[in-house]
């Protein structure tokens, strides 16, 4: 039988395995990941991510956050969640006409991850319709 894994928890198999990073995990530079960062992000992508939303690639970052990317149908999400506050700035461009945004959601927040869904539901819709 097989397993289908949701996105979310993908995701949080993703973030799992930055755990192990140390100091200098870059070529000598990028900073270790705060243990409960990780686990918290880890936690709120496997609860609060939806089952239908596309899986994300997680980008570690050399400052210590981690920038969780999407790359749809002529249009590139990003999410960067600061680990301290757990605000996410969230940036979206078309990769073709001159269309972009930018946000701020508090990804504590249950309400957050749904305004999440609902950026990339509209990105997905609107790559559809152009293309």
């Amino acid at each position: 039988m097989t397993t289908i894994e949701s996105p979310g928890l993908k995701a949080s198999h993703q973030i799992a395995n930055l755990r192990d990073l140390r100091d200098g995990w870059r070529n000598g530079e990028g900073v270790a990941f705060d243990a409960d960062y990780l686990a918290w992000l880890s936690d709120a992508f496997s609860r609060m991510y939806p089952a239908h939303a596309p899986v994300p690639t997680i980008c570690p970052t050399t400052y210590g956050t981690i920038s969780v990317e999407w790359s749809l149908t002529g249009t590139e999400v990003s999410l960067e969640i600061d680990p301290e506050t757990r605000y996410g700035d969230l940036l979206w461009a078309s990769t073709g006409a001159p269309k972009s945004g930018e946000t701020v959601i508090d990804m504590s927040q249950p309400e957050g991850w749904t305004s999440l869904a609902d950026r990339l539901d509209r990105e997905q819709q609107c790559s559809i319709l152009t293309n």
